[in-house]
């Protein structure tokens, strides 16, 4: 996630030669879910190629019925942990393709095809390719082994089972891990669909309208953190819809972020000491990056001051000399990691 924790410390520097007035203010961790039912801008994605936030009806459309489109919604925040997404789709409304994915541990890409790959592969100088990575793939066509060929390189990919199915796919999206055949994949009716993906058990569990449609035990591969949807349109076209999105993140670790100034009154400046420490469970988190900013707008801006590393016991301390009087905030911030 983005910053999991942050402390604020205010300062106050009077006249000339004299530091006063702390405050610890404790900033809110990374919440352990997110929802956006698509009725305002909530921040939580970046919209690519066809994909949009349609303001009037209030849902993702990552489709419209038109040809050879790729949509994205990238979710704003690296997924490494487990997690339970849930949200209604609605695929539909054309003449008949192609799907969409829910994606997840993803390698970064920004050039999505269309059609088939349902914008799960990569298109670089009119040459596909497949992605690492997983999605939970809602297909409304079946394509032949030759369509994923020359996304695959592979001399003899498997084709789509049926033109109505969902499935567990890894890199491109005839690389199909589980699949179950389902006409609620192309039937112009919002369904409600839950995915619940947790490494540590290596399994991934599929829902729609709360019944059980597929189970896949295996390892996953965590190595990128890319989340979202993908969606695309090829000859043959539908609206692909996406709406009351949320998910929950389950068993990712807090860590206890502390933060401390020390003024060395000086006539001619002030030596700042500020230090902390950083702990998970009452263990200290060594070499961790903690990066040190501060305001001087009241948290309009906020200026680096610099990044340090925990030591063997968790600890950082720093020296700073303010160059001007004034009113301070100062802000320590860890970004944690998988």
């Amino acid at each position: 996630m983005k910053s999991l924790i942050g402390l604020f410390l205010t300062s106050m520097i009077v006249g000339g030669f004299s530091l006063t007035g702390f405050t610890v203010y404790a900033l809110a961790q990374e919440p352990a879910s997110e929802t956006d039912d698509f009725s305002g801008d909530s921040g939580l994605w970046q919209y690519l190629g066809s994909a949009y936030r349609d303001k009037t009806n209030q849902y993702l459309v990552l489709t419209e019925p038109v040809s050879e489109q790729g949509g994205v919604a990238l979710f704003d925040y690296p997924v490494k942990s487990s997690f339970t997404a849930t949200f209604r789709y609605k695929i539909g409304g054309g003449s008949g393709a192609d799907g969409f994915t829910l994606f997840f541990y993803k390698q970064k890409y920004s050039t999505s095809d269309s059609g088939g790959s349902l914008a799960f592969s990569t298109k670089e100088s009119y040459t596909l390719k497949p992605v690492p990575g997983y999605g939970i793939e809602f297909d409304g066509w079946q394509n032949i082994a030759e369509d994923f060929q020359q996304i695959s390189h592979q001399p003899n990919p498997s084709g789509d089972p049926s033109g109505n199915h969902i499935a567990l796919v890894q890199d491109f999206a005839g690389n199909h891990l589980a699949t179950v055949n389902d006409k609620r994949t192309e039937d112009n009716t919002w369904h409600t669909a839950k995915i619940a993906v947790d490494p540590q058990e290596s399994s991934v569990r599929v829902f729609v309208d709360q019944e059980l449609v597929l189970e896949w035990t295996g390892r996953l591969d965590r190595t990128y953190d890319e989340f979202g949807f993908r969606g695309g349109t090829g000859g043959a076209t539908n609206w692909h819809l996406v709406d009351d999105f949320s998910i929950k993140f389950h068993g990712v670790k807090k860590p206890v972020l502390t933060l401390a100034c020390l003024s060395l009154t000086s006539y001619s400046f002030f030596n700042v000491e500020i230090k902390g420490s950083l702990a998970s469970d009452g263990t200290a988190i060594p070499n961790a990056p903690v990066l040190l900013s501060y305001s001087v707008t009241g948290e309009k801006s906020w200026q680096d001051l610099t990044l340090v590393y925990t030591g063997n016991d968790g600890s950082y301390s720093v020296a700073w000399l303010p160059t001007v009087t004034g009113n301070y905030l100062v802000k320590a911030t860890y970004e944690g990691d998988d």
